[in-house]
């Protein structure tokens, strides 16, 4: 019987079990930085950089997210700005902002198309904003998002958006 043959020496074990916990202690910094908790963190720390206006300003946090399955290299993290939560996601030359309401944060809109709803705007194909206009537009918008997501006024207007278009158009006919 030809094969590998498996050393079951306990002297040479315990010298693998070292040599490997060693090699571990050598490298897991680096390791983490391809781990979700690595790619997190430095996401945070860029957006906690980048963004300090936001933290220091109007008070953001970061909100701890769950483990997430990763796609290519996007990473994402959810900032809490009072009522509200903001969707950032960074990945494959992409970089947009998602918001939504606390009380419903599973239903995410474009940091754009909710401007445009929350001003009562007519939804046209926009390109998406771009991310060196996003304190501006934050700014300029953020009590119009906050009373537009506002637990009161938001199911009025969910309730609105996911009418069929038709009768959207023709309110009359139903």
């Amino acid at each position: 019987m030809s094969g590998l043959r498996v050393n079951q020496d306990p002297v040479c074990c315990r010298i693998c079990w070292v040599d490997y916990n060693f090699a571990m202690f050598l490298f897991a910094s680096w390791l983490e930085s391809w781990t979700f908790k690595g790619r997190q963190r430095r996401f945070e720390r860029d957006l906690q950089k980048e963004y300090s206006w936001i933290f220091e300003k109007f008070d953001a946090r970061i909100v701890p997210k769950k483990r997430y399955r990763q796609v290519l290299d996007y990473v994402e993290a959810t900032v809490a700005v009072g009522d509200l939560l903001f969707e950032f996601v960074r990945g494959h030359a992409d970089f947009h902002v998602n918001v939504a309401p606390s009380h419903s944060p599973n239903d995410w809109l474009e940091f754009g198309q909710a401007i445009d709803l929350a001003r009562d705007a007519e939804l046209t194909q926009k390109p998406p904003i771009q991310m060196s206009d996003f304190q501006r537009l934050f700014e300029a918008n953020l009590e119009r998002l906050k009373v537009y997501f506002s637990k009161e006024e938001y199911d009025r207007f969910k309730r609105w958006r996911n009418l069929p278009i038709n009768l959207l158009n023709h309110p009359n006919s139903w």
